[in-house]
């Protein structure tokens, strides 16, 4: 089930896996579940067809192990697996055991996880940009470095209506500052409650996969946390977030429901190398959705 390379960097790595299987896949990775005699282990291997997100591997092996000597919940022992060349094929840490944090727990669980969560952001949002820097994580203006350009690319593929909504969305974000007034800070990427493991009490066990994180506007996950979970969970997390010490400017609010509005522009950008382009018909099917439920609000049919 493994590629031969990863099993092969494994082998060298002194990992004889006894027994593997898939423990889950995401659109531009997989990762296995290895039985080893140290304990169980997870590999993760880009999928072929995203060999562009080998990126996200290296970054994720060097942060993970800055953060876990810091003391944050993240998974343990991480390691690169490399082939003969010196190129990573795979990263490998120990099974974080648990599920992803969907649905929610129940009455206190849930008010002790989003204590967790918050105090776990407050953390990650205070790491200082020397260490960013150390585990080569990009410093991103969240328009002008992503956003801008995604947009002009995915306008063309649209029709009518939901260009029109984009660019009147859009408009209106620039108008009212953008991201030009947003502090920059070490954030996880992409947050959501796949990469928010629990235990069977409910309570956080791990936070997975900083393949995408990098220095840039906190609000974004601040969305992320939003896409998965009810807007009063997430602020029980921004509670306890700020009374950890970390602090979100007053705008911050309304760059995360842009971030969240325009969610369906990374599929549009990269889904065409998955499944068939069906990431990219996806993500113009969800904004067509927007488009439509706006102008279904909007008095005169306007988006």
């Amino acid at each position: 089930m493994l590629p031969p390379a990863v099993r092969q960097a494994l082998d060298a790595s002194g990992v004889r896996p006894s027994r593997v299987t898939l423990l889950g896949s995401g659109s531009g990775s997989l990762a296995y579940r290895v039985a080893s005699p140290g304990g169980p282990l997870v590999v993760r291997v880009v999928r072929p067809e995203a060999a562009h997100m080998t990126g996200d591997l290296r970054r994720d092996v060097l942060l993970t192990p800055i953060l876990e000597t810091r003391g944050l919940p993240v998974a343990r022992g991480m390691r690169p697996l490399l082939e003969e060349r010196g190129a990573i094929v795979a990263t490998v840490h120990a099974f974080v055991p648990g599920d992803a944090a969907f649905p929610l727990p129940r009455g206190r669980a849930r008010d002790a996880l989003a204590v967790a969560l918050g105090r776990f952001l407050a953390a990650l949002h205070r790491t200082p940009r020397s260490i960013a820097r150390r585990a080569r994580v990009p410093s991103l203006d969240l328009w002008a470095g992503r956003y801008a350009a995604w947009i002009a690319e995915a306008r063309e593929l649209m029709p009518p209506r939901s260009r029109a909504w984009l660019d009147a969305l859009s408009q209106r974000f620039v108008d009212a500052g953008g991201t030009e007034a947003a502090p920059r800070v070490l954030v996880h990427g992409d947050l959501g409650a796949r990469h928010v493991v629990v235990d069977r009490a409910g309570r956080l066990a791990g936070i997975l996969d900083f393949g995408d994180a990098m220095v840039a506007d906190a609000a974004i996950d601040v969305a992320a946390l939003r896409q998965s979970y009810p807007r009063a969970f997430v602020e029980g997390v921004i509670e306890a977030y700020e009374c950890a010490g970390g602090t979100l400017d007053r705008d911050a609010w309304r760059r995360a429901t842009f971030y969240l509005d325009v969610e369906p522009l990374w599929a549009i950008r990269f889904g065409a190398a998955f499944d068939e382009g069906r990431g990219r018909t996806e993500g113009l099917r969800q904004i067509a959705a927007r488009a439509a439920a706006a102008t279904r609000r909007t008095p005169g049919g306007r988006a």
